[in-house]
């Protein structure tokens, strides 16, 4: 029985082939084609004569008997719709195969809108330098070659293994589905590419053409193979090898392949992406290199990489290889290296080779290594700088000058701490600028190969929670705890203690004035400082005449003018310091004061100070400063002058002028007002507070009395008796000294006559 239906079935299928609605023995066709006279059997070639329409509407078939074809003429037009019931352009066969009917030509200036269309076992869709072609909603079972002019593909399905085209300008592909390759060469001028999938590869080889992948996913690889083309990936992903040589970039995209960018020819091509993320080998030569807050899962390899600059990415390989020598500067700076870090070799040309604000932990090597061979014009050497280290498998930071030259190397604000090599080594450079760096617990040593400069220290950073990754400075005043800022029980030595000279104008307040050490300095994260309550005491240094100094030298000329205004009796200290360039101040002048009483001030409208003509020809500043000297500045004021002559080739050493000038501290006006006693006995507090390691505890007494001030830690043990006697009625400060006592709170009392006081003081070390 089952034979029998299976027969019959044939029977009517064959009935239904050979007893065709309409035929079609080829020719000329236009007008119109309906259901009504579906199917269309085509056993002659047919062609669109110009300027002429075929319009085809839903429901119709078009069967093409083998090796016939369809020909649009120039300037004709195919119009098919088959919205609401498809047209099917197919072969006229049992048993068909691909390329049994020679397809669809398309000719010059020619009109192709087809939709809701399907094309299967043709030769080609063959488009030579058509007018127009859209195609939307159609699924295509056959070649797409040819020499297109505008072409778009609208929610199409492409099955066949590879479209290939060669002068499709413009050509727009959207929410489309590749089964096999795409590939637009030579002249393809303007591709666009929006929410596709590729299931093979995409390449695109055309000169001075411009690509733009969005939204797409690409199952193969991408081949940018133009020098001069531009490729634009934008919210895609990639899962095979990007390769390319034009100019590319990529804006929130994922390639899960390596990335091979390379410029043979040495043509200045650029590689530049944006919040993409990249899980393969990235090799990149010859290249002009841009990364920003990227995600790079693998080695970062550069071979004669052009002016890189990589800022703000998560890097867990590292970076490794050669900077150009055609670079005019490079930047690395604000990334995160987790379990990777640094390791390149440079000979820059000219510029200087920056890397700055990096966080980079648990690197198996070096952290950071620059094996530097300088170059003709590489006048600002190398800059390392805010950068946070932290356990090494080696040295910290190994930065080596190998070939000769006046190349200086630039080492400040950084923090490296727990390395099994040495903390810093800087070796090889002519001039070594490393100060205001914090190297600690390093198994090797903190320093080699220099002497440390101004600043440099090698204490605890006292990191919140380095174990869990947090980096951060502790600070009793609050650092920054994932979007909240909370206090902690200790205060980082790091904080406010970097180069004087350094911007700090991104950190919080209070920020005390100067930026922190490692990577948070210059921050909006930077933990916050403790800024003491300081004395109200005033001062103006305002300059008169005698800038710009001659070359001889010369005697500068200022005014002086300070005054306690605040309600107590101060001890401070007075000095002057002079600054050039962005060396270390030096004192010219220092006094101390004791119970300088409230209203009292010293006015000297007539000083100067003799610049020696062996100070060399730039920029200096002159600033009073009033507190306890030289590390605690109450208040401070100050004017710059200039100095004309020779500039110095070497380091410039301070010195105090031959000639005698004036102190202006020498004179205090004390008014005739009669010094005023207290009302009452009071521990007015401590001066600074937190201190380290000394402080001035201030009390007052309304009548003498015998005093009794003692220092007690948190549990109640005596540590110090300050004062222990009678004291006359008025102000007294007196100092205490913690150098010989660990960090933390201790408890100041005050017991005179009936009168007990206790206040609370922290030493930070």
């Amino acid at each position: 029985m089952k034979n029998v239906i299976a027969s019959l079935t044939i029977v009517l299928l064959a009935t239904s082939v050979v007893s065709a609605d309409t035929i079609i023995p080829g020719g000329s066709v236009s007008g119109l084609w309906s259901a009504a006279g579906s199917p269309y059997i085509v056993t002659g070639d047919i062609t669109i004569p110009a300027s002429d329409t075929l319009s085809i509407g839903p429901g119709v078939e078009i069967r093409f008997d083998q090796d016939v074809g369809l020909s649009v003429s120039n300037y004709a037009s195919l119009i098919a719709d088959g919205a609401g019931d498809s047209i099917v352009f197919t072969a006229n066969t049992y048993f068909p195969v691909p390329g049994y009917w020679d397809g669809i030509s398309i000719g010059g200036d020619a009109i192709g809108d087809m939709a809701y269309c399907v094309f299967t076992y043709g030769d080609a869709i063959n488009d030579m330098w058509g007018g127009s072609t859209t195609l939307t909603d159609c699924r295509i079972s056959m070649p797409y070659t040819g020499y297109p002019g505008p072409l778009t593909f609208i929610r199409c399905e492409i099955t066949v293994s590879d479209v290939s085209l060669i002068e499709a300008n413009p050509w727009l592909i959207d929410e489309c589905i590749f089964r096999g390759d795409l590939h637009a060469m030579d002249v393809c001028h303007s591709v666009t590419i929006n929410n596709t999938t590729i299931w093979g590869n995409l390449a695109y080889s055309s000169w001075s053409g411009t690509i733009q992948v969005t939204g797409s996913e690409i199952f193969g690889s991408a081949d940018m193979g133009s020098e001069e083309g531009h490729f634009y990936l934008t919210n895609s992903t990639v899962h095979g090898l990007m390769h390319g040589l034009g100019v590319l970039t990529i804006d929130g995209s994922t390639l899960n392949g390596p990335v091979d960018y390379e410029d043979p020819n040495n043509e200045g091509i650029r590689l530049s992406t944006t919040s993409s993320t990249f899980n393969g080998v990235m090799t990149i030569g010859w290249t002009f290199l841009d990364m920003f807050e990227c995600q790079i899962n693998d080695t970062l390899k550069w071979l004669s990489t052009r002016n890189p600059d990589i800022s703000y990415c998560t890097l867990s390989a590292g970076i490794k290889g050669y900077v150009s020598p055609m670079n005019a500067e490079f930047y690395i700076e604000i990334n995160l290296f987790d379990g990777c870090g640094i390791d390149l070799w440079s000979n820059i040309a000219e510029g200087t080779a920056t890397i700055r604000g990096n966080l980079i932990v648990n690197s198996p090597a070096e952290a950071l290594k620059m094996d530097d061979y300088g170059g003709p014009d590489y006048t600002d050497g190398l800059i390392l700088e805010s950068n946070t280290i932290y356990g090494a498998g080696s040295h910290g930071i190994a930065a080596a000058l190998l070939a000769p030259g006046d190349y200086g190397a630039h080492v400040r604000n950084n923090i490296v701490a727990n390395c099994a090599g040495y903390g810093i080594s800087v070796t090889g450079y002519d001039t070594t600028d490393v100060c205001y760096n914090d190297a600690w617990n390093n198994t090797l040593g903190d320093y080699f190969g220099f002497t440390p400069g101004a600043g440099s220290i090698s204490e605890d950073p006292l990191f919140v929670d380095p174990e869990n990754g947090d980096y951060h400075l502790q600070s009793i005043v609050g650092s920054y705890h994932g979007g909240a800022w909370l206090p902690d029980p200790e205060y980082s030595p790091c904080i406010d203690a970097g180069d004087p000279t350094s911007p700090f104008s991104l950190e919080p307040e209070p920020n005390g004035g100067r930026v922190n050490m490692g990577t948070y300095g210059n921050t909006e994260e930077a933990s916050k400082s403790f800024v003491p309550d300081y004395p109200d005491m005033y001062v103006d240094l305002t300059y008169v005449s005698g800038s710009p100094v001659s070359p001889g030298g010369g005697n500068l000329f200022y005014e002086l003018f300070a005054e306690n205004q605040d309600s107590i009796p101060l001890n401070f200290d007075g000095w002057i310091d002079i600054q050039y360039e962005s060396y270390t101040p030096f004192t010219v002048i220092q006094r101390g004061f004791q119970s300088y009483q409230p209203g009292w001030t010293i006015n000297r409208p007539d000083m100067y100070y003799p610049v020696e003509p062996g100070y060399p020809a730039g920029n200096y500043t002159m600033t009073a400063k009033m507190g306890d000297f030289p590390d605690t500045v109450w208040v401070a004021d100050g004017f710059p002058f200039t100095k004309d002559g020779d500039f110095f080739d070497s380091e410039f050493i301070p010195f105090m002028p031959d000639a005698e000038f004036p102190d202006p501290f020498t004179e205090i006006d004390k008014g005739s007002a009669e010094i005023e006693k207290p009302s009452e006995f009071a521990l007015t507090g401590a001066n600074p507070n937190p201190f380290n390691p000394t402080t001035s505890i201030s009390i007052q007494l309304s009548a003498v009395s015998r005093v009794n001030l003692t220092v007690y830690d948190i549990s109640g043990r005596k540590v110090a008796t300050l004062v222990d006697g009678f004291r006359d009625a008025g102000y007294h400060q007196i100092t205490f000294d913690g150098s010989g006592l660990a960090s933390g709170v201790y408890l100041v009392k005050l017991e005179a006559g009936d009168y007990s006081s206790i206040q609370k003081v922290m030493l930070l070390k």
